[in-house]
């Protein structure tokens, strides 16, 4: 389920609220250190449900979503802690590779669209934001 209005955004984070969930978030620029970098979709699993959260993108009309309110769902476990804090700016986050890797698992991250890797030889900052957002969202939910 894609989640772009205000209305939308409110219902689930009510409904995941104190739940824990499994989460991703794809970044407008892979060149750069998520530091620099703005999320443009959040992907969020719970109970064999996803929820893809467009939170900037120009196909997108979404607009005054804030993450901070993403703060009220209890845990986070994400495939990469670092990039999702820097993105994000949540804290209550927990690394399912380092999981993976006490439990003798290794966790492939996905490759990315062909689309991705042929736009990354522009300069702007912020290219992912013209990939079509069914791309953005296939790579953000292959990374749950």
């Amino acid at each position: 389920m894609v989640i772009e209005s205000r209305q939308q955004y409110s219902d689930l984070i009510s409904k995941l609220s104190n739940k824990n969930v499994f989460a991703t978030a794809v970044s407008d620029d892979f060149r750069y250190h998520p530091a620099e970098c703005d999320p443009i979709v959040i992907s969020l699993k719970y109970n064999d449900e996803t929820y893809n959260i467009v939170i900037d993108h120009t196909e997108s009309e979404s607009s005054g979503l804030d993450i901070k309110e993403l703060s009220k769902i209890k845990r986070f476990f994400v495939d990469d802690v670092k990039e999702f804090t820097h993105l994000t700016g949540l804290k209550n986050c927990y690394d399912c590779n380092l999981l993976s890797y006490f439990n003798g698992e290794k966790l492939q991250k996905p490759s990315l669209p062909y689309i991705f890797e042929h736009l990354g030889t522009s300069k702007k900052q912020g290219i992912n934001k013209v990939i079509p957002l069914t791309k953005v969202i296939e790579y953000s939910e292959a990374k749950l």
